[in-house]
């Protein structure tokens, strides 16, 4: 144990700060029973340095804490507080960039009702091109759940081999499957979202298909989600395009002129069967 003197000089932490630390809660000191004055064993010295570390890195007091009361891991401590110094990296670069912009070289001659016109205008367009990524991360997480098929190792002639099959599914993938109703259009949680799913045969055997049933989806307007629902299945039928338009280009000699309906005719046709899969 040791004293708050000697606590500063190998911490390099002033005792002001020290002594800030132990009234927000983050270091709890012993006290020599003779006279009361505070002693530092190896744990404090310890949780100072990590402190000092957090800090320098601009971590908030009330977020440290959390980390060092258990409240929350530092891993996930750390991925918020990374998130935010981004979001104020790019703020800083936009007021930096904007600084250049400012042609008055003094105060009477700075027109700042245009200036903060034009700093609104760019926030706003900045904003709606955020709402926008966010819903549409939201719709994509939300169609990769809503729908998916599989081909089971049976044809699925009766609910005890649906059953099996859905089971096998869920073992195989790694993920927890409880069936909720048997029969031939059986129900399912898969990782707590409930499904149904019925057969169908294909000319490679039995596919199961399994829809989502009503889950809460995220508070996005129905008319703003259709249309990011559109965008997204037209990614797949679009890449085949222009995979077909980048090579053409890089290599005209490579697919003949003929054959580009043909390739258009099939990228409608993997359109249509994707719309399929994913119909209403």
């Amino acid at each position: 144990m040791t004293g708050i003197g000697d606590v500063e000089k190998r911490t390099g932490i002033s005792r002001q700060n020290i002594r800030y630390y132990e009234k927000e809660g983050l270091l709890k000191p012993g006290r020599n029973p003779e006279n009361s004055y505070r002693r530092y064993g190896d744990e404090d010295v310890k949780r100072l340095f990590q402190i000092k570390l957090l800090r320098k890195l601009g971590m908030p007091i009330g977020e440290i804490r959390r980390v060092l009361e258990g409240e929350v891991t530092l891993g996930t401590a750390l991925a918020a507080h990374q998130s935010a110094l981004k979001e104020e990296r790019k703020q800083l670069k936009d007021a930096a960039d904007f600084c250049g912009r400012i042609q008055a070289s003094c105060l009477e001659e700075l027109q700042a009702e245009e200036y903060l016109a034009q700093m609104e205008l760019e926030e706003t367009r900045g904003a709606l091109f955020d709402d926008f990524v966010r819903d549409f991360k939201q719709v994509a997480r939300d169609e990769g759940k809503r729908y998916f098929t599989f081909m089971p190792d049976t044809m699925c002639l009766n609910p005890r081999e649906f059953t099996d099959a859905l089971f096998a599914f869920g073992e195989k993938e790694g993920r927890e499957l409880v069936v909720t109703k048997e029969g031939m259009y059986p129900e399912f949680t898969l990782d707590g979202v409930e499904y149904e799913a019925h057969r169908v045969f294909s000319r490679y055997g039995a596919v199961v298909h399994c829809v989502r049933k009503g889950e809460k989806l995220e508070e996005i307007p129905e008319k703003r989600r259709r249309g990011l629902r559109l965008l997204y299945r037209l990614i797949g039928p679009a890449a085949v395009l222009l995979f077909v338009v980048v090579i053409h280009s890089r290599n005209p000699e490579g697919i003949p002129w003929v054959l580009l309906p043909v390739l258009v005719m099939i990228a409608a046709w993997l359109g249509g069967r994707y719309f399929d899969h994913f119909k209403e």
